[in-house]
């Protein structure tokens, strides 16, 4: 994603991954997010990689290139 948000100038989407969607990150190990962008707004969905959505957004002005991105967060267990 850092990769991305970097090409596209798109940080406000990390930003928002990391801090609107923290509680998501933290009960689940798996999400699928599918980033929809067009003529400067853009839908975000999140699932739960079973179709099953878990969560919506709508952003209304962006400046990140049209497209369709889907992105796969996997949350790797580290045992201490």
């Amino acid at each position: 994603m850092h990769y991305f948000a970097e090409q596209a100038r798109a940080y406000w989407f990390l930003d928002l991954v990391m801090s609107e969607w923290q509680e998501l990150v933290q009960r689940r190990a798996f999400l699928v997010i599918n980033l929809l962008v067009s003529r400067k707004s853009a839908i975000i969905k999140v699932s739960d990689g079973n179709g099953s959505d878990v969560k919506n957004r709508h952003v209304k002005v962006t400046d990140c290139p049209d497209g369709n991105y889907k992105f796969f967060l996997l949350l790797a267990q580290t045992p201490f």
